[in-house]
């Protein structure tokens, strides 16, 4: 069904390309990057819409229904470097005593950047081995609460930010029923 709409209307996917791509910049966000099909060099996305806006690339604006599309791109799957977090407890004086939690013996942590946060929170429990009633894990990230869902990869795009420092992560007890 994509196919038939690009092929009656290719200007949208152009313009809908663009955008994202205004989209990344004006939230510093990296663009990510293409596979094409026909070639094994990867660019971002950025470079190929330049490449057919200048002319280097597949005419998109003229159709040929006898012709069939050349080149297909597909997105790759994407496989990410590991990344080091550090996880500190929070320490700061308006966190109560009952809240504040010990210190790992191994604070730096290398991990996959698709981790999640409800699994750091289980890493968490399991290293200090014990929890208390009433109580669960709060993870930190410049004094931001960070939702279980949460990837590793997204906090650093949107909240951490500062790509020449290893994350740096807090935990504390939070009151929960």
């Amino acid at each position: 069904m994509q196919t038939l709409v690009d092929t009656i209307f290719p200007h949208f996917e152009q313009e809908d390309a663009k955008n994202e791509i205004a989209f990344y910049k004006q939230h510093n966000i990296p663009l990510k990057q293409l596979v094409v099909s026909d070639t094994t060099s990867t660019t971002t996305k950025e470079e190929e819409i330049e490449s057919e806006v200048e002319g280097e690339g597949e005419d998109k604006l003229s159709f040929d229904p006898n012709q069939p599309h050349k080149r297909i791109r597909k997105r790759g799957p994407k496989t990410l470097p590991d990344m080091s977090i550090r996880l500190v407890p929070d320490e700061r004086e308006s966190v109560p005593i009952d809240q504040q939690m010990p210190r790992l013996k191994k604070s730096l942590i290398t991990t996959s950047p698709k981790l999640k946060i409800l699994h750091l929170k289980k890493y968490l429990q399991r290293k200090m081995e014990y929890s208390k009633a009433g109580f669960e894990i709060e993870i930190l990230c410049k004094e931001m609460h960070l939702g279980s869902e949460l990837s590793l990869e997204f906090i650093r795009l949107t909240r951490w930010v500062d790509e020449a420092h290893d994350m740096v992560l807090k935990y504390r007890w939070i009151r929960c029923c």
